[in-house]
């Protein structure tokens, strides 16, 4: 197996390791383990391809594997249009020269940003995982990092809990020190990453079992990974819950037998109570409950948002000024969006600031006001296409596709690369063990 091959693997593995960073946002990337090995496996890549006399190895955008995520961004494209000709893209009465940054510069690296994601995670993987030794080294490094962060942030917690001595427990990034309390994030970086990561390491590991006809995906590791969740108190993982609910409904239900419809819905009930379970006795969730209970009051007359609720603002603004323009009937923003940056323009302007960057996390609320509702159909479509194209048993078929809809749902609720890396190895698992394992369109 080829060094550059391993590299790649490690590359894409330790993305979700944010403790890993080392460096500052610098135009608008982080720099950490794993980016650094990314940028030397395309600087390998690129030697490869001088070397071969500028050869190259073409892909078809329209592949059933990620036809539909082209759609999206060519959408995107029309959104943004859409956005320039409607005004999305810069601040009332402040000249465009003041804003650059955030009017021109930025939204740009948002579409470099969505075109790298499925490159990356997901083109390139099946250029270069190309051989069943290379999927199983993949499985071997994942399974290994994840556990290792599941038990170290578990563990971490144990200490915080008996601890005398006031330790804060893992700090975010390894080049600071600035804790998260009394919450799960293992090396995930903050607990919202943590919550979409364990989603992803439970898809995975579901991956690797089909790979390698086992069954070691246990109930008590589900049981303890799904603690994990809750421990790391995440206001985004609540959402995150009540999206993946939503699209499990709409994208899966319809798709099962009537003994399998009440078993979904008794699990998703299940999940549901312990969600609740989880707000109520967090103190900081609950924080989070009562200032929604008052936002809307809040922000239709005026009034200053205070308490936890203050934290979350960028995600909450541009669904408001959503809400009001179609209130005043204009609905067609909400419909097609204005262009991938523009909810970070609109947080701008309610929060008094110039070209500063201020995107929401909330990966729904940037695709409802960035590309519309269209957009947004477009990208669910992009990430569940593919597994109505797998020729494969429908049980299995089915469980796939909610694994995937769940990631999508934490994904929504805290943007992140997971979507993109589970069908990566999704694709390439699937197709080594399942030769023929595509239907025809």
């Amino acid at each position: 197996m080829s060094l550059l091959k391993k590299t790649y693997v490690w590359s894409v593995c330790l993305e979700p390791m944010l403790y890993l960073l080392w460096m500052d946002y610098i135009y608008a990337s982080n720099l950490g383990v794993s980016r650094t090995l990314q940028l030397i496996v395309l600087f390998c890549l690129f030697i490869k391809f001088i070397i071969s006399g500028f050869k190259i190895k073409v892909f078809n955008i329209f592949d059933p594997m990620y036809r539909y995520y082209f759609y999206f961004m060519f959408f995107s494209v029309f959104s943004a249009l859409f956005g320039i000709l409607y005004g999305a893209y810069i601040l009332p009465s402040i000249p465009l020269s003041e804003t650059m940054y955030m009017s021109i510069y930025r939204p740009i690296v948002e579409y470099i940003i969505n075109i790298y994601y499925i490159f990356y995670f997901v083109i390139l993987a099946r250029f270069i995982l190309t051989d069943s030794q290379a999927i199983d080294y993949f499985f071997k490094v994942f399974s290994f990092i994840f556990y290792f962060s599941l038990i170290i942030g578990l563990l971490d917690l144990v200490i915080m809990y008996f601890s005398d001595t006031g330790y804060p427990g893992i700090a975010r990034q390894i080049r600071g020190s600035v804790g998260v309390g009394f919450r799960f994030h293992g090396f995930a970086g903050e607990p919202r990453d943590a919550f979409v990561y364990l989603w992803l390491g439970i898809g995975v590991l579901y991956l690797k079992d089909i790979w390698r006809n086992e069954h070691k995906l246990t109930i008590t590791k589900l049981f303890f990974i799904f603690i994990a969740m809750g421990l790391t108190q995440s206001a985004s993982g609540v959402f995150g819950v009540f999206f993946s609910s939503g699209l499990i409904f709409l994208y899966l239900f319809h798709r099962l037998t009537f003994k399998n419809k009440i078993n979904l819905i008794f699990g998703v009930i299940l999940l549901l109570i312990f969600t609740y379970i989880v707000v109520m006795i967090s103190g900081r969730l609950e924080n989070y409950l009562n200032g929604f209970l008052t936002l809307y009051d809040d922000l239709n007359t005026g009034n200053s948002i205070g308490g936890n609720i203050k934290e979350a603002m960028t995600n909450i603004y541009p669904l408001w000024h959503r809400w009001v323009e179609v209130m005043n009937l204009k609905i067609l923003p909400l419909i097609v969006g204005t262009g991938l940056g523009t909810s970070s323009v609109i947080n701008n302007f309610y929060m008094m600031e110039v070209n500063i960057i201020t995107n929401p996390n909330a990966n729904m609320v940037r695709m409802v006001y960035d590309v519309g509702v269209i957009g947004m159909l477009l990208l669910i479509k992009g990430f569940i296409y593919p597994i109505e194209k797998f020729n494969i048993n429908k049980d299995m078929g089915l469980k796939l596709l909610a694994i995937m809809l769940f990631i999508i749902g934490a994904y929504f609720a805290h943007r992140s690369v997971a979507p993109f890396l589970f069908l990566g190895i999704m694709i390439i698992a699937i197709k080594d063990k399942f030769p023929v394992s595509l239907n025809k369109d």
